[in-house]
């Protein structure tokens, strides 16, 4: 039987909006304290589009460490989740940006 992860991840290969929906959610957790949800989120975008094997051959880490950063024990360095993040983004050809709101 299957776990929920390895569902995820199949339906995340197949719909690019829902990977789309996916990057932009696991950034909001990230940026509001959540941040192991945010690194799960991005682990499965990983194991949905790159892989750790070309991750760890775009970023110059080893794909062990990588898998370690984004789990949950994960404490990765704010320039490797950004590194992770703009693969990302890049692979799929998007463009990302923050749009703030002014609070009321």
């Amino acid at each position: 039987m299957r776990n929920i992860n390895e569902v995820l991840v199949d339906m995340l290969k197949a719909d690019k909006e829902l990977r789309l929906l996916h990057i932009k959610e696991a950034i909001t957790s990230l940026m509001h304290g959540d941040t192991r949800t945010g690194l799960l989120m991005l682990r499965n975008l990983v194991n949905a589009t790159c892989g750790f094997s070309e991750l760890e051959k775009a970023l110059g880490k080893n794909s062990k460490s990588l898998m370690r950063m984004l789990s949950l024990e994960g404490n990765p360095e704010t320039d490797n989740i950004f590194k992770i993040i703009n693969h990302l983004v890049e692979q799929e050809g998007w463009d990302i940006a923050v749009v703030g709101k002014q609070a009321a």
